[in-house]
């Protein structure tokens, strides 16, 4: 697919992010999505496979849950 109609109403616009900042919203949603659908208890171990941006954003959401290293 290469183009995809949006409703204007669903569009954010930021006046503070550049858009390089923007540009990793999607992979720390993802990431931190994962985070929250894993249901890791205190102490559990988790292991991040892959250090792209979609995995950089789950290990800031693992380091913001504190869980076990």
């Amino acid at each position: 697919m290469r183009h995809l109609a949006v409703p204007l109403d669903h569009l954010v616009v930021s006046d503070t992010l550049a858009l390089d900042q923007l540009a990793l919203v999607e992979c720390m949603a993802i990431g931190a999505h994962a985070v929250h659908r894993s249901e890791l208890a205190t102490g559990e171990l988790a292991v991040v496979c892959g250090a792209g941006p979609i995995g950089m954003g789950w290990l800031k959401s693992l380091v913001s849950a504190e869980p076990r290293w």
